[in-house]
């Protein structure tokens, strides 16, 4: 059967793609949607609340395994600072007693105690299990005696247990000693005197297996739990509960961090089994070394994983139900949804005569009702679609016609820069767009008193204006809007009483009028008439209002750019003018100077000019040479005015000069114009730099002093210096007697000549 269905399917490709479309559109279907979508709603509300509770549940066990691991820590930590303390406790026994302090005191002064102190520290050493040795040392470092006769006379004061036994109570930090196959451990403690000097140093090599016997207990840590020592350099200071045979180091993550942070804390991490574990690690800074605890995973969280797949097993029971419980609610709800969705394609398709059946009075009950209300209310829009389209569309259609025209105004208005060009191709732009019965335009006069017709439609524009139709500004509709700068509206003319009726103009029925307004000025306003009443509604008017502000916008930058193109036409002459004032008066005061330019080079023209030169001069023409003469006259002028000529001969054989050549030499006359020009400003601004830098200099030595007379003796000898003059009289008064004359102060000029000061 299955090689038969593919056959068949394999043989009809159409069918099987039609079966593939209605499998699609039965999963778009709201049957399926539904019940899926209940269902993922629960699936992913028992993911996210299982994941928080497994994440909780790990935590909390994690939390729970850290603790029981912190506690047995602490408790390890105390037993080595009991450990530590019984150390100091034993080495002050060893030198303290009745019997031994004067002998201890007697020792550094005579070699007498020596065979005491050593069966002394014997003694102790065999009935102290903690310590291997006890000497002691001098201030010089030296033993000088050990309960191992073999040590004594050895040298300790490089090591760190001597320097800092002098001070206080040091035991140093275990070192795993390669020689002896186990950690050493040294504690000192100093030995004082009656002032409590140190005499020297009580030193006990301690027997290191304490340590480990403190880290063999493991009380609380279950079956997969151990507890370790190690130092900086990861030697093991305790054996490993299952790698007894490891004897030296360990590299694990918990003791490289504890090293490194020199802290306490907890870590999950992989063992030297590689087995995963919880762990805690604590840094003593006494010993220098760290203690490290840790417990399987498995183990530690045992009681947190029982709980989760209890979470688990409840988790998949509930989503069953979940699904049984979707599928038959998704059915309750689905089915009357389907049904009502079957009608409304229907109605869809075209059919308005069905309704839905109500048979609920749930949300799908109202759901079915109101479908049906608004079946009945889409009869009767569909009734009257077509009405309103037709409205809309006359609607859209005008409000293009507008903004066309408001476009053809716009453009009119910048690209026409004659203004009784732009007032005519607009008022028939508005009357042709618009389908007016008239529309004229009025300009205010310079006085503001009248708006003068400047164009007009059809004849009786043209009457109007042939007979200079104006109104005066305040009255009529015109008058009106140009004082008020508002438009105004009459849609029906004949009950306006502003309006002013025309003789021109009997048919018209509504009439606006506009203000043309720029940059705060009212320029005139635009008149808009039709023979059908009420025809100018608000977007009519906004519309036109908008054309007519384009319009006087344009008609002022004409306006402006009139008077700016006068102004600097006034500009040019006047400072063409004065240029000419310059000049002739700079050839009037210099002699004219001249060079010529030939093959042996330049030199000095002293002579008179050429017949051809002179006629240049006089008549502004170029000139040519006469009588067979190659040569050629040009002018050189600067604002119209001829202040040099350019004359140049060719060579008798090189023939006449052509065109390219001559316009050479007046392009460069023109630049040559341009220079002297340059050059003349140049030398008259030198000129009044030079005057405003010697009138500043005498003014500033004038008002050096407040005395009347030596201000007159300095302004007159300044002023005489400074003009080169062989006198100069300074007088006070209006009018001075001729017996005072003789009165003068007297200075000399450059030359030797004597002038009085008054």
């Amino acid at each position: 059967m299955p090689e038969e269905k593919l056959a068949a399917q394999s043989q009809h490709p159409a069918g099987g793609s039609r079966d593939i479309r209605r499998t699609r559109q039965r999963m778009n279907t709201i049957r399926f949607r539904l019940p899926v979508s209940f269902v993922l709603v629960v699936l992913l509300s028992l993911i996210g609340v299982s994941a928080v509770l497994f994440a909780v549940g790990f935590q909390s066990g994690r939390r729970q395994a850290i603790s029981q691991l912190e506690s047995v820590a602490r408790i390890k930590e105390a037993e080595i600072q009991g450990w530590m303390d019984s150390l100091e406790t034993d080495l002050r026994a060893t030198i303290s007693g009745d019997q031994v302090s004067p002998r201890v005191l007697l020792l550094w002064q005579t070699d007498s105690q020596e065979h005491w102190m050593r069966n002394h520290l014997q003694q102790v050493v065999s009935q102290n299990e903690r310590f291997e040795e006890l000497f002691l040392i001098d201030p010089q470092g030296r033993a000088i005696l050990s309960s191992d006769p073999t040590q004594e006379r050895t040298n300790h004061s490089g090591q760190t247990y001597f320097q800092e036994g002098l001070k206080r109570f040091y035991i140093q930090p275990p070192v795993y000693s390669s020689l002896l196959g186990r950690p050493s451990v040294i504690a000192a403690l100093p030995v004082l005197d009656a002032d409590g000097q140190a005499l020297g140093v009580l030193a006990g090599r301690v027997d290191a297996d304490t340590l480990s016997e403190i880290m063999g207990e493991r009380a609380w840590l279950g079956d997969t739990g151990e507890i370790y020592l190690a130092d900086r350099d990861y030697n093991l200071l305790s054996p490993l509960r299952f790698d007894e045979t490891r004897a030296v180091s360990v590299h694990t993550r918990d003791v490289a961090t504890a090293i490194q942070v020199q802290d306490n804390g907890s870590i999950l991490y992989n063992d030297y089994r590689g087995v995963p574990v919880v762990g805690v690690y604590h840094w003593l800074p006494e010993l220098e070394i760290a203690l490290l605890a840790k417990q399987d995973q498995a183990e530690a969280l045992s009681i947190t994983n029982s709980m989760l797949r209890v979470i688990g097993y409840v988790a998949l029971g509930v989503l069953t139900l979940a699904v049984v419980a979707s599928l038959f609610i998704a059915r309750g709800i689905a089915t009357p949804l389907s049904n009502l969705t079957e009608t409304a394609a229907l109605i869809a398709g075209g059919d308005l005569s069905l309704t839905a059946q109500v048979g609920r009075r749930d949300e799908i009950g109202t759901l079915a009702q109101a479908f049906n209300s608004m079946t009945s209310q889409l009869r009767n829009l569909i009734a009257n679609l077509e009405k309103r389209v037709a409205e809309r569309t006359h609607e859209v259609e005008l409000r293009s016609a507008y903004l066309e025209a408001a476009a053809d105004v716009g453009r009119a208005a910048s690209s026409i820069l004659d203004p009784d060009q732009l007032i005519r191709q607009t008022v028939e732009l508005i009357r042709e767009r618009f389908d007016l019965y008239y529309v004229g335009m009025f300009v205010v006069d310079e006085a503001g008193e009248w708006a003068l017709l400047r164009a007009g439609t059809g004849e009786a524009g043209q009457a109007m204006q042939a007979r200079g139709h104006r109104i005066k500004v305040g009255e009529g509709m015109i008058g009106w809007s140009v004082a008020h700068a508002e438009a105004r509206v009459a849609l029906e003319a004949g009950e306006d009483a502003t309006r002013l009726a025309t003789a021109e103009l009997p048919e018209t029925c509504s009439e606006a009028a506009l203000p043309l307004r720029s940059r705060g000025r009212v320029l005139g306003a635009l008149t808009v008439q039709d023979t059908r009443p009420g025809a100018f509604d608000k977007d009519i008017m906004t519309v036109l209002q908008t054309m007519a502000d384009h319009v006087a916008v344009a008609l002022d930058n004409a306006r402006l750019f009139a008077e700016s193109q006068q102004a600097l036409e006034a500009e040019r002459r006047a400072y063409g003018e004065l240029s000419r004032e310059a000049w002739t008066e700079l050839l009037r005061s210099h002699s004219s100077p001249g060079f010529l330019s030939n093959r042996q080079g330049i030199s000095p023209l002293d002579g008179q000019l050429r017949s051809e030169m002179e006629a240049t001069m006089r008549t502004s023409q170029m000139a040519s040479g006469e009588n067979g003469v190659s040569s050629l006259v040009v002018p050189v002028k600067v604002r119209g005015q001829v202040v040099a000529v350019v004359g140049g001969r060719k060579p008798q054989d090189a023939g006449e000069w052509t065109a390219e050549e001559i316009a050479l030499v007046e392009a460069v006359t023109e630049q040559l114009s341009l220079a002297l020009e340059s050059a003349r400003l140049y030398q008259d601004t030198q000129f009044r730099a030079e005057r405003e830098r010697v009138t500043g200099q005498l003014t500033t030595r004038i008002r050096e002093s407040l005395d009347i007379e030596m201000v007159l003796k300095t302004a007159a000898r300044e002023i005489g210096e400074a003009l080169g003059l062989a006198a100069l009289d300074v007088r006070m008064g209006t009018e001075m007697p001729s017996d005072e004359i003789d009165q003068t102060t007297n200075y000399e000029d450059d030359e030797g000549h004597d002038g009085p000061i008054y």
